[in-house]
């Protein structure tokens, strides 16, 4: 009886013992729709610039801007 007790104690406590599990979670980067070849980036401050190569989708030699980590803006471009 007393190993009876036990086995159902036991089998009460399994489900508990699986744990909490945090929800999956998925991110994804947005797309740059230019063609940004030969990139160069650096830190000022939080924010971080990249200038890259000049092509028919992206002409002028252009710099981004980025401060939160997802969304690329250009802010300017090297040549006119």
């Amino acid at each position: 009886m007393k190993r009876f007790a036990l086995l159902i104690a036991t089998g009460a406590l399994l489900p508990v013992q699986h744990g909490w599990r945090a929800p999956a979670t998925t991110y994804e980067s947005p797309v740059l729709h230019a063609d940004f070849s030969d990139p160069d980036v650096i830190r000022r401050g939080e924010a971080y610039y990249l200038v890259s190569s000049s092509f028919h989708l992206s002409p002028g030699l252009p710099i981004l801007r980025l401060t939160d980590l997802v969304h690329w803006t250009i802010v300017a471009h090297v040549l006119p």
